[in-house]
This record gives structure tokens, sequence and C-alpha cells, in this order.
């Protein structure tokens, strides 16, 4: 679909320079220069973007001198070298929300990952997203933060980097004067630095934000040592109600211990964590909890997936409102992507452009066209027609 919006544009509008930017579009350069991008910036590009405009502004289209970008010349890619990556995310500009067309966005009702309701999907949704930090600490090789480490084409902007709580006060004056009333906060690794989230929720509260987390909280972040035993961190979660969060999602990743520490990090334990208490606490607190699952890792077998099922039930019993299944996939510019095309475990005909994470993709050790199944019967078992519905209605087809 983004090729095809490229082309459209390129050809019906010749004379407009398009920038394109993110995970995708740097690690499939020539496919987007194919299709008529100009530029596309391989890192983080909020001076980029910039210095451009001040490129633009003399009348010129050379951009050979322009650190971070990269541009056909002469029938080749050229890649010039990224600057300098910003540490203190507090030195970039607010985002001016206020020139987005935000009353048609807010009609649309669609924010990324989430939706109130049944009944919220006819009805305008006053919301903004934002980020108060980036990177993470947890390097999960199906994850992009893992092809953004030391040494990477982008620079290191998987390191965790984050704002003070000054600088996110400030934008958060700036998003109430706009009428927005619910914040999708896209950060993630919200509660890496824990006093530091805690404070924040605490400003927060002023505010009378409905809040909710997009990207997934990192459950160990939700526990905390206590006399040597690790339990449920009470302050954390009620703090975050009373700043009012109303959803958050938990990525549990597998229910197979074997595949969160080859695959996932190791950031969650299933004998250390009480996932199922965690959430009836956060229930109990007015925070709707959504659970999230992989299935289909290169070396997983049925048992471990019967093992996430089990798991996914035992969450949906305790009071998780939905779980979501997706399929393990190889997106570019991820460790996991590196590993399979080294091991040549990509299925053929697959596309690279066409990954996704419903449909099986990479070769298993059960039939990869089995999983598509697995999945979407464990979720049509374990999910709410509630939650079924809203799906269908947003995307017919899927489910």
């Amino acid at each position: 679909m983004v090729e095809e919006t490229v082309n459209s544009i390129s050809r019906a509008y010749p004379e407009k320079l398009i920038i394109m930017g993110g995970i995708n579009a740097r690690t499939q350069m020539k496919r987007f220069f194919d299709v008529g991008a100009d530029l596309i910036c391989i890192s983080e590009a909020e001076r980029t973007i910039v210095e451009i405009g001040n490129i633009l502004r003399k009348g010129s289209r050379d951009f050979s001198s322009l650190a971070g970008v990269a541009f056909m010349y002469n029938n080749r890619i050229q890649i010039n070298p990224i600057g300098l990556i910003e540490d203190n995310l507090d030195l970039l500009p607010i985002p001016a929300r206020d020139l987005l067309p935000l009353e048609r966005i807010w009609k649309i009702a669609r924010p990324q990952g989430s939706v109130i309701s049944v009944g919220q999907l006819s009805k305008p949704l006053p919301y903004v997203s934002a980020m108060t930090s980036r990177g993470c600490p947890y390097v999960c090789t199906f994850c992009h933060i893992s092809g953004e480490q030391k040494g990477s084409d982008t620079g290191y902007i998987g390191k965790f980097r984050f704002q003070s709580e000054q600088r996110i006060e400030r934008e958060m004056i700036a998003i109430k004067a706009l009428g927005a009333e619910n914040i999708y906060i896209e950060d993630d690794s919200l509660l890496a630095k824990k006093k530091r989230a805690l404070n924040i929720f605490r400003m927060l509260i002023k505010f009378n934000f409905k809040l909710a987390d997009v990207n997934g909280i990192n459950l160990s972040h939700l526990h905390k040592n206590e006399g040597g035993r690790i339990v449920i961190d009470e302050e954390m979660l009620e703090t975050m109600a009373e700043a009012g969060f109303k959803r958050l999602s938990f990525p549990v990743e597998s229910g197979s211990q074997r595949i969160i520490n080859k695959w996932a990090s190791g950031k969650i334990s299933h004998e250390i964590y009480n996932i199922p208490a965690l959430i009836k606490k956060a229930n109990s607190l007015g925070i709707l909890v959504s659970s999230c699952y992989l299935i289909g890792y290169p070396d997983e077998t049925y048992e471990e997936i019967a093992q996430t099922i089990l798991v996914a039930k035992k969450h949906m019993d305790a009071g998780s409102e939905y779980v979501n299944f997706t399929i393990v996939t190889p997106f570019p510019g991820t460790t996991l992507y590196d590993y399979v095309v080294q091991n040549n475990l990509l299925l053929p005909g697959i596309e690279i452009a066409d990954l996704d994470w419903l449909w099986p993709s990479i070769k298993t050790i059960i039939d990869p066209y089995y999983l598509e199944f697995i999945s979407r019967k464990a979720w049509e078992y374990l999910n709410k027609p509630e939650r079924i519905k809203i799906i269908r209605s947003m995307a017919p087809g899927v489910g």
C-alpha cells in the first residue's frame, strides 16, 4: 500500500519532494526509490527535516552534504553517514499538533493499537499520541530495538533515553489546550526508570486525561523486590490509575520460559511473576488489561504453543479484556530477520514487503500454515464476542 501511495503522489505531483523514514523505508530503500521516493532518512530526523527545509528554501535540491539521508545519485543509492544522535530529548521541540487536521483525525477515531469500545467506533475520539522516552533496556530479537544497537547504520537509537518531567509537563499543557481528552502513550519502555515514571504519573493527575499504553508495559517493571520476594508493585499501579490510565497492554510474548529466554530477552519469568494477580489488581483499580502473545518461533514445539494458549486462557480467566495472538514475523531491521536470512528460513514466495504478523512467513518445526489456523482459532475461542465484533468491524475479513 505504501509503495502504491508513493507512486501515485510521484506521478500526480512530480514537482513534490517525497521524504520517507522509519524501519521499513531504511531497510528497503531500493523498493521505495523505484516507485518515486526522493529522500530516505536513515535515523532519527527531527534535525534532518529542518535541514531539508533550509536547503529547499534556498531553491536547491542538493542533499549531497546532508547527514543521515539516502538518495539516488548516478543511478545508485547514495547513503550519507548519520550525524549526532540526540541523547537529551528535552532539546527536541514539542510536536506542533495544532497544525494537524485534528477534527478529522478525531472523527476517524482509530488510535494506534486501541479503541475504547464497540460504541466508540462511531463517535469522535479527541485523542493524541505522545512519547516521553525512546529505546528500551530489553533487546528482543523480533523488535526494531534489536537492530538499533551500537554500531548499527541508524546509530545507537535503541538506547533508552527520556524527557525530563518538566519537558513532559509543558507538552501536557499544550495537549490540554487542544481539547484532547485521551493520550495514547507510544513509549517502548514507559516504566524503565521507575522513580521517574512515578513522578510523571503524579504530575499527570491534575490534567485529568484518560491514558492508555500502546506498545506494552514490561511486566518486570510492575513488580518489585520486597525482602527478597518479587511482588506486585502496587504503588506503581495505584499511581497509574490515579493519573488516568484506563488501558494497559501486557506483552507476555509466550507461555514457554525457554522461548522467552531465547527470543525475548528473558524479560518475563512465569515462575516468579504472578501475571493473573497483576491483571486482577489492575482491574480492581479500573484499568483494563489486554495481553499479547507470539507463536511460530523458528524452534517452537506444539507443546510450547499449547503452553502459550493455556497461559492466555489463565489471563482471560483472571480478567484480561482480550488476548491477541500474532505470528512471529522477521521484519527487516531486526536481529530475527538477520537470523532468518542467514539460515534460509523464509518460506518460498515470501516478499519482504508483504510480511504480515497475521500470516506465517518462516520455516518452523510446525507446519507454518497450520500456525495461522491455531492463531485464529485460539483468538476466536478465548476472546469475548464484543472484542471479535470490534476487530471485524475495523478490518472486515480479519479473524
